[in-house]
């Protein structure tokens, strides 16, 4: 497993790791999941191999962005934390990056997977410190109203409809809000809950 994980990791240097679900199909398809879990957690704690989410990598590997890489994730993060609650299309990002769009897409995708960058429904792509701030201005917004309809939502936030439901659902989702018919509730902030506000 090793020798195939150096080999992706100098074939793929953008990359973070392997799936854990490829690596499951290549070494241990025959064998019960907990067999192959615990190899994983033991080959992590021997520091063989690192574990992140869903990926595997070997103990060593990390990635480092030098030179045009890290210019073009720099303004590919960029773009997005600039535009909030509106984001541009990577397309149009990439038409301004002198990189080939393989590596656009490979530097995006890792800034998924390191979480400056989050995909919610329908695929919307957002800065999380913009969603981070979504949610501080909902609670804000709570001590006025418990309820908020799409058009209050779309104020608030400064959003086009196209990523107002989206980004309802993604509240929705984190529990910030529930549905109820045409409205959202606002639910109270971890904090309060956990103190019983």
């Amino acid at each position: 497993m090793s020798l195939i994980l150096r080999d992706f990791h100098r074939a793929n240097p953008l990359q973070m790791g392997l799936s854990k679900e490829e690596e499951r199909s290549r070494f241990f398809r025959r064998e019960p999941g907990e067999v192959f879990r615990h190899f994983l957690e033991e080959a992590a704690r021997g520091k063989k191999l690192r574990l992140e989410k869903d990926l595997v990598a070997l103990h060593d590997h990390r990635v480092s962005l030098e030179g045009a890489d890290a210019g073009a994730s720099a303004k590919i993060e960029g773009a997005y934390e600039t535009a909030g609650l509106n984001p541009p299309e990577l397309h149009e990002i990439a038409a301004t990056l002198a990189l080939p769009r393989k590596k656009v897409d490979e530097i995006f995708f890792l800034l998924l997977k390191r979480g400056s960058l989050v995909r919610i429904n329908e695929g919307r792509v957002f800065h999380a410190a913009a969603l981070e701030a979504l949610k501080q201005r909902i609670w804000d917004y709570r001590r006025t109203s418990e309820t908020i309809d799409i058009a209050a939502f779309k104020d608030l936030s400064g959003t086009s409809r196209k990523n107002a439901i989206p980004l309802l659902e993604y509240l929705d989702a984190l529990q910030v809000t529930r549905r109820s018919g045409n409205r959202r509730l606002i639910l109270p902030p971890p904090s309060a809950r956990a103190s019983g506000v």
